[in-house]
């Protein structure tokens, strides 16, 4: 409902997930159906959970400008914490406003890919992992190679499996090998 069109993880979980999964996905109804000069709804922090409660809706993926303004309000804090999960995309949240929302009970989780592979981690946690929102739990569909980049930092390269592959891939088309490097703690 609220991810850009435009982008890759609006592209695939306002079309692909539904396709993929059987389930539906909550939209924004046309605007321009009776009106095609009208302009379409523009995602606000109240509009979006807004929808969420009118839908029903049990999980909700948002950016971190979205949660942040979330994170300052006594019934959006309610909301979402009905939600089975709450996933943060597209950039860092802040490890306070996080941290906060996790203390009070929030499904917060941390999700992890790129336009190149996909999705990396699983968006499922036992209730008693709350609180370590900010760490990933890669998922096991996944297929990774840590390569040792000194001090402690490893370059993460995705490998092609039967069950996940990405649109572009590296050395002998078999990987993908994400830029940043990691530190595993």
């Amino acid at each position: 409902m609220l991810l850009p069109s435009f982008h890759t993880l609006g592209i695939i979980c306002s079309l692909y997930l539904p396709l993929i999964t059987l389930r539906s996905v909550s939209v924004y109804a046309p605007t321009s159906y009776n009106d095609p000069k009208a302009i379409p709804v523009i995602p606000t922090s109240e509009n979006i959970l807004e929808g969420v409660q009118r839908t029903n809706c049990n999980a909700l993926m948002a950016v971190p400008a979205f949660i942040e303004l979330w994170a300052l309000s006594p019934s959006a804090i309610e909301i979402l914490k009905s939600l089975r999960f709450l996933a943060s995309s597209g950039g860092p949240l802040s490890e306070k406003v996080g941290n906060a929302l996790a203390s009070v009970g929030v499904p917060l989780v941390n999700v992890y890919g790129g336009t190149e592979c996909g999705g990396l981690n699983s968006m499922f946690r036992r209730k008693d992992e709350v609180c370590d929102w900010v760490w990933i739990n890669l998922s096991p569909r996944v297929m990774f190679r840590w390569v040792p980049q000194g001090e402690g930092l490893y370059e993460c390269q995705i490998l092609v499996s039967d069950v996940h592959f990405g649109c572009i891939y590296e050395i002998d088309r078999s990987i993908y090998s994400k830029v940043k490097c990691i530190e595993f703690q």
